[in-house]
């Protein structure tokens, strides 16, 4: 359904009249190329997997090449911008993490390719090789880190994009949308000189479930901070007890997330995180079956019996740590970082529930050549 927008936006950024001011070249007028790099030694206490009257499961360390990524940004013209960034160590997830071209109108700006999607506030925006630990929010979002899309930019105390992209289907995540067409989400980063207000809000699964990003982020005098709220609400299709005619249940989730680090210069960067997230189930006798805030995280398993835990009602995400820096492209880390929550006691016995926590410490080294 994009592929025409798509193709009317290429359109409009080669257009003559473009052309005549700025024409595009194959060659651009800048480049820089660079390499993200991410590697650790990784202790797990494995503590999702303790069962009651089991043995204790066995204890992790593991040496883990995590990220090696080609990023590629520059300017084919001074007006015409682009980001391409290729992931080298799990192509069988797609090589092209992002590619995008950004033709900008003086304050206005255009953009087509495959782009981070406005959802998460400033923990999704930020993330990336140097993250440590992010919350429990990013496994419960609606559509993946990057899509296809068109974006809109009109730059205003910061920028306020519009993203047009793909919506879901009942093929894939969706439960009221049957047919490919395009849904939105528009967002605005202030800027204010070390203080950084940010909205997002995003719409999805034909209009019925949407949410709301509110987050604050600060950089003064070496001390990093960013406060983040998400509430995200998900429409779920349910059949009246009536007449079994389709009714709307909605679920309501919401994360607070805390990051703060401060940076004592040419020594280290200490850091603290904390995420929550909860989703109240809702609650509609009327519907069958009823459902009820159960506040439980959900548990699966595979045709063997692996089980699976998913982090998807009820989590507190937890970490604190320090970054030293050694020169421009080499910073060791010591990251100690924890997830907690309540599940279901077995895919079989949902009214049961057990209390589990699994903690992480983590050596290793990150940089950018």
């Amino acid at each position: 359904m994009l592929r025409p927008l798509v193709a009317a936006a290429a359109a409009a950024l080669t257009s003559p009249a473009i052309a005549q001011d700025s024409p595009l070249t194959t060659a651009s007028q800048s480049t820089k190329l660079s390499v993200e790099f991410r590697s650790e030694l990784k202790y797990s206490d494995q503590g999702l997997k303790k069962e009651d009257g089991a043995d204790a499961p066995d204890k992790l360390t593991t040496l883990e090449l995590q990220r090696v990524r080609v990023k590629m940004v520059g300017n084919v013209t001074p007006e015409t911008e682009y980001k391409v960034r290729l992931n080298m160590l799990e192509p069988t997830k797609g090589v092209v993490d992002y590619a995008s071209m950004t033709r900008w109108f003086s304050a206005f700006g255009l953009g087509i390719g495959r782009q981070k999607v406005l959802q998460g506030g400033w923990d999704q925006a930020d993330e990336g090789y140097r993250t440590h630990i992010i919350g429990a929010f990013k496994d419960n979002f609606a559509f993946s880190n990057y899509e296809d899309m068109i974006s809109l930019h009109v730059k205003a105390a910061g920028k306020v994009t519009l993203q047009i992209l793909n919506d879901v289907t009942t093929a894939d995540d969706g439960e009221w949308n049957k047919t490919a067409h395009p849904t939105w989400v528009i967002g605005w980063q202030g800027d204010f000189g070390g203080l950084n207000p940010l909205v997002q809000l995003g719409s999805y699964d034909n209009n019925k479930s949407n949410w709301l990003d509110l987050g604050f982020k600060t950089d003064i005098v070496g001390i990093k901070t960013n406060l983040d709220y998400m509430m995200h609400n998900r429409v779920h299709k349910a059949a009246k007890v009536s007449d079994g005619k389709a009714a709307e249940v909605k679920d309501t989730a919401t994360s607070i997330t805390v990051r703060a680090a401060y940076e004592i210069k040419d020594t280290a960067t200490p850091w603290l995180y904390v995420s929550t997230y909860d989703n109240k189930q809702g609650d509609d006798d009327k519907v069958a079956p009823a459902s009820k805030d159960v506040k439980f995280n959900s548990v699966t398993a595979d045709a063997s019996g692996k089980k699976t835990y998913h982090f998807d009602d009820n989590a507190m995400f937890y970490g604190l740590g320090a970054d030293v820096p050694l020169g421009k492209n080499w910073t060791p880390y010591l990251a100690f970082v924890a997830k907690s929550g309540k599940f279901q006691k077995s895919p079989t016995d949902p009214d049961k529930t057990e209390a589990k926590t699994e903690t992480h410490v983590k050596l290793g080294v990150y940089g950018e050549l």
